[in-house]
């Protein structure tokens, strides 16, 4: 499995037709790609213009081949025209528009998405960066299969739960949740579940 984000600063005053074309255009084509699990269109909390593209997929050539299609340039071009500055952009691929792109290996995971969720609109991702130290990836990645899965799988509301590795960065994780709806997770987050996991693995980290 591979994770896919995407990461774009959309104009201010464009973000409704985003939505509605990430909706109606992108995650169409996303659904009928071969190989692709999951689509999502995340939006940060604190600055609404900064909006994440999260796909996952079954191989990395899969993504790969999406992304070479004209279907795929041909949103990329659309794409454009919701940008901040995009008035200024003649894009080619997604390096020249100022687009971040990034793979992650998916190392560990409670489940496999196994088609797009009717209810998806409403399904919070919770996406937490985390740096490990020389000499303990191996130990981390042991101690998330066997210790941070079993505790945390079955918490209310937390649909799918997945530990992505940098393909470029060995010490680079990510951990991924997905949950039912805004609430569960704001009442995971009040609970403080979430401490006594990261707990057990604190030795093994450089920086989260």
């Amino acid at each position: 499995m591979y994770l896919r984000l995407f990461s774009v600063k959309v104009h201010y005053k464009n973000i409704p037709e985003y939505f509605h074309f990430y909706k109606t255009k992108a995650m169409p084509e996303f659904a009928k790609a071969e190989g692709c699990r999951f689509a999502g269109l995340l939006e940060n909390m604190d600055d609404p213009e900064k909006m994440i593209s999260l796909t996952l997929w079954e191989e990395s050539g899969q993504s790969s081949q999406f992304e070479s299609s004209n279907i795929y340039k041909d949103l990329l071009e659309e794409n454009k025209t919701f940008l901040s500055e995009s008035s200024d952009l003649n894009i080619k691929t997604a390096e020249e528009q100022n687009i971040e792109v990034a793979t992650y290996d998916v190392t560990a995971r409670t489940d496999l998405i196994q088609q797009f969720p009717d209810d998806s609109e409403k399904m919070k991702v919770r996406i937490l960066s985390i740096k490990v130290k020389d000499g303990q990836i191996d130990a981390f990645k042991k101690l998330y299969i066997e210790t941070i899965i079993p505790e945390i799988k079955d918490i209310p509301g937390l649909s799918y739960d997945y530990l992505t590795e940098s393909v470029t960065d060995q010490h680079e994780f990510i951990s991924v949740t997905i949950w039912e709806n805004e609430e569960r997770l704001n009442d995971y987050l009040e609970k403080g579940q979430f401490k006594k996991p990261l707990q057990s693995v604190s030795y093994t980290l450089d920086e989260i």
